[in-house]
């Protein structure tokens, strides 16, 4: 019986390589969104504590102390919103990286059941030629038995 061969081996081999390297960089970008996101929510807890900060009542009457707790809020918000907008970011990245890992799983896929449709056919066909083998054989031994009960008789 002759071996299986899958002509389209190198593209199915190149198509698992493209689905290892799109769940690699979706891991990637995924656990960068959670880093991302526990960044923020650390820095919104600051921006909440700092909302929630008061100066002491001989400093709260200086003009310039609350102008200073002012700017000081405002850049813990200003750091909490960039955060906010680096995680938006991070995971619209593993979006788009969890959309290639889709496409590419299912690119190999196709080829998968490409291949195991064609082994089916190469195994059904190889049956037969090997079943219609063994019949000639059969049937030569069979007659080559009537030969020679001829000859003898």
């Amino acid at each position: 019986m002759r071996r299986f061969v899958f002509r389209l081996a190198r593209v199915e081999r190149l198509r698992s390589a493209e689905r290892r390297e799109a769940h690699a960089a979706l891991s990637v970008a995924i656990s960068e969104a959670l880093d991302c996101q526990r960044r923020r929510e650390a820095l919104e807890r600051a921006h909440d504590e700092a909302q929630a900060a008061t100066l002491p009542p001989d400093l709260a009457s200086d003009p310039r102390e609350l102008r200073a707790l002012a700017a000081w809020r405002e850049g813990r918000r200003r750091v909490a919103f960039e955060a906010a907008e680096r995680e938006s970011a991070a995971f619209e990245k593993a979006r788009e990286a969890e959309r290639v890992h889709a496409a590419a799983s299912r690119a190999h896929r196709v080829l998968e059941r490409i291949r195991e449709r064609r082994r089916q056919s190469w195994f059904e066909e190889a049956s037969r030629e090997e079943q219609k083998y063994l019949d000639e054989t059969h049937l030569l031994r069979a007659r080559r038995g009537d030969s020679d009960e001829e000859a003898r008789g």
